[in-house]
């Protein structure tokens, strides 16, 4: 069993027909009169991911979320809630408490997937959740605002203070934002050739300058650093081998979730440490 629910009726009809659709096809629901229960006494050894329904009225939302959290045999999976409210301040109370990601429950079909196969994949150095749900205002990425929760369009986060470097980067991000865009309204099947043409061009010219800006200014992490593109280049030269035809919902989340990781964990966080040493030197 891979995916908990603990939700009812209509709402967990329509995720777990969704989910099925993207290979998740191992769901258990809870019933109300047994949330509580199963909360405390936790015994889903397989499960890889918890819903949470805290509107669904047959059980206190919050205690079931404290439980699951104080529990040894659930404190370790993610929690994603799922209410009735658009509140920001409802997301960050709830992340507060444990959860560690909120939607509302009118999500958008694509989106909702994309984060619940984003959850489910193991985080290599995950970060604890914080009182923040979704960041909307532009800003760095510090020990107090994870980096998964970054907005992913152009903004002051993803500056490098080295001009050229920099509008290179934005090419990608706004070729993200217009897949993102694209898949919210069924048209991403498209642009996935057209992407992935670019992509390998990405790959071609920024890669070269990057290495070359960091061979100039003496970057002690250069080496690391070339290991992390060959990565990249790796896994777009897996994407264009093993693509289908047509185009599924599925290649195009997992190209979304792999540039997401890329935009967060490479340029927010290595391609800054570059932008950092070379102020260094300039002072």
């Amino acid at each position: 069993m891979v995916v908990m629910f603990i939700s009812l009726d209509l709402l967990r009809i329509k995720i777990e027909k969704l989910l099925v659709q993207f290979g998740i096809t191992e769901m258990q629901a809870v019933k109300d009169n047994m949330v509580s229960l199963t909360s405390r006494n936790f015994i889903y050894p397989d499960a890889k991911l918890i819903i949470v329904d805290v509107n669904s009225g047959g059980f206190d939302a919050i205690e079931v979320i404290s439980n699951l959290r104080k529990s040894i045999k659930s404190k370790h999976l993610p929690i994603l809630a799922l209410g009735n409210s658009t509140d920001s301040s409802v997301a960050s109370k709830l992340i507060k408490l444990g959860c560690t990601d909120y939607m509302s429950k009118h999500f958008d079909d694509m989106a909702f997937a994309s984060k619940v196969l984003d959850m489910m994949r193991p985080k290599e150095n995950a970060r604890p959740t914080t009182d923040d749900a979704v960041i909307t205002i532009p800003q760095a990425p510090s020990e107090d605002r994870p980096l998964e929760y970054v907005k992913l369009t152009w903004n002051a986060s993803f500056e490098t203070g080295i001009e050229a470097i920099d509008e290179e980067h934005r090419s990608i991000v706004e070729n993200f934002e217009k897949l993102y865009q694209l898949m919210s309204t069924g048209q991403g099947h498209d642009f996935y050739g057209e992407l992935l043409g670019f992509l390998t061009g990405y790959i071609d010219t920024h890669f070269a300058d990057e290495e070359a800006f960091q061979l100039k200014i003496g970057y002690p992490h250069l080496e690391d650093h070339i290991k992390r593109h060959q990565y990249f280049k790796e896994r777009i030269t897996a994407f264009i081998k093993t693509q289908s035809a047509p185009i599924s919902n599925s290649d195009l989340i997992k190209l979304n979730l792999f540039i997401k990781d890329w935009l967060i964990q490479h340029i927010l966080n290595e391609d800054r440490k570059i932008g950092d040493y070379y102020k260094q030197t300039q002072d």
